[in-house]
Parts: structure tokens; C-alpha cells; sequence
């Protein structure tokens, strides 16, 4: 497993780089904003700042910030693949490279 903190900030379909594809699972917690996540087999879905979600992480995924400049989301990653991690650093910007700052989740 890998969980990453990601800032979604994409609003737009155009400002996305690519859609997300790799073998295994991830949920996805939301911290800080809204998202509407994306797939290829379902109708894209909404969720807020303490919802999450669980996805086949084989499926095509985005998120993009709904109602908000960037949202700030808890990805937690499982997959057969040993470079999982390093694949998911090279989805992300540079942002993902700091150290994980200590985030109180009972807010």
C-alpha cells in the first residue's frame, strides 16, 4: 500500500495530462474541498470534504476540483506491481516529493 497526498487541481477536463490507469485498488478520502471523480464504467460522482471513495484502479479515473480552487485529498494505493510508489510520484507534480506533513484527520 502507498498513501500519497495529493492537491487536485484540475477544474477542467483540458487541464488534465492524462487519465489514471494502473493495476491494483485505491481509496480516495477527501480532506479539504470537493472532487468529482471520473471513471470509464460510471456516471462521475461528487464527494466532500470527509467522504470517500473505492475504486478498480484498472478502470480510467480523474478527479477535478469541484467548487473550489484545489482540493486536498488522502489516496491510499495497493497494486502487484514493486513500483508502485515510484509510479504514482510520476502522476503527481513535485508536491507529492515533500515529506508527509502530520494532518489531524478528526477535524
Amino acid at each position: 500500500m502507498a498513501p500519497i497526498l495529493i492537491r487536485i487541481k484540475a477544474r477542467i477536463w483540458g487541464e488534465l495530462d492524462q487519465l489514471s490507469r494502473r493495476s491494483g485498488e485505491e481509496f480516495v478520502y477527501v480532506l479539504e474541498g470537493q472532487i468529482d471523480v471520473h471513471t470509464e464504467c460510471y456516471s462521475p460522482i461528487t464527494i466532500e470534504t470527509g467522504q470517500g471513495i473505492y475504486l478498480d484502479s484498472s478502470m480510467s479515473h480523474a478527479f477535478l476540483a469541484r467548487d473550489c480552487d484545489e482540493a486536498l485529498v488522502l489516496a491510499v494505493c495497493s497494486g502487484d506491481n514493486s513500483g508502485l510508489f515510484d509510479q504514482l510520484l510520476t502522476l503527481a507534480d513535485g508536491e507529492l516529493r515533500k515529506p508527509f506533513p502530520a494532518y489531524p484527520l478528526g477535524r
